[in-house]
């Protein structure tokens, strides 16, 4: 096959993915439960007899750090010495156990509905990639070793939201911010009691999350932009692909 014709099936393939993303609200979050479903069993076998069967619910299907690690978890001296940047989006698609799974991908499903009400589905993945990275970015400024989970990606919904309460005008503006004050509420209480919370994450996440979803916010009326989140997103889609590719092969 010509250079051309390759060119020609990448540049077909794009075109599927953003028409899915365009127009199937839920594409995107099928398909992000089912490769953080794909992550952890994959985890799991990994594991193998050491993976964690205790009857308590909170550690139950426990997998090891070793998988995890060779799955793409970040932390900062897989970041900053060992350079392996792609751990810092890997890292939001891998859980510790179960409770840690189920919990985040409810919190991702309830939450990216709203976000791609609100945005549209570009801008809510877009969203939700961008604070992944900040997220796990931030642990790792911060020094933690070794972190993973969707939690992050979830908190920059949280913050696109928050953002959307406050910046925009519209009478369900309200609505939006007195449900989204109760996840903030949830999360700094878990962050508080539960040890393990990865709190760094958490912040910067939230923020990466609310700088994006502001400057939707104040470029929505400008002709193109919609093609521009459209485009942004199919980057997104690819670069998770890329990096969850790095993490297993």
């Amino acid at each position: 096959m010509s250079e051309m014709q390759n060119k020609s099936v990448i540049t077909g393939k794009i075109s599927k993915i953003t028409e899915k993303i365009e127009f199937d609200p839920e594409f995107l979050i099928k398909a992000v439960i089912t490769q953080n479903m794909i992550m952890f069993a994959i985890s799991v076998v990994l594991s193998g007899r050491r993976v964690f069967l205790d009857i308590n619910p909170l550690t139950f299907l426990q997998v090891t750090s070793e998988s995890l690690i060779r799955l793409g978890a970040s932390g900062s001296g897989l970041v900053f010495e060992k350079h392996m940047w792609w751990t810092l989006l890997s890292a939001g698609y891998n859980h510790a156990n179960l409770l840690h799974i189920v919990f985040n991908m409810l919190a991702f499903m309830s939450l990216a509905r709203l976000i791609a009400a609100l945005y549209g589905n570009s801008v809510m993945f877009i969203i939700y990639t961008v604070s992944t990275t900040t997220g796990f970015l931030m642990s790792a400024l911060a020094g933690i070793p070794l972190t993973v989970g969707a939690s992050a990606g979830i908190c920059g919904l949280v913050g696109a939201s928050i953002i959307f309460g406050t910046v925009s005008r519209d009478a369900i503006a309200i609505v939006v911010k007195k449900q989204t004050t109760g996840w903030i509420v949830s999360l700094i209480m878990m962050g508080l009691m539960i040890r393990g919370i990865n709190n760094w994450a958490h912040g910067g996440g939230f923020l990466g999350g609310a700088v994006y979803a502001y400057f939707a916010l104040k470029t929505a009326g400008i002709k193109g932009m919609g093609k521009i989140h459209l485009l942004l997103s199919g980057a997104c889609v690819l670069a998770t692909v890329l990096a969850l590719g790095t993490a297993v092969f």
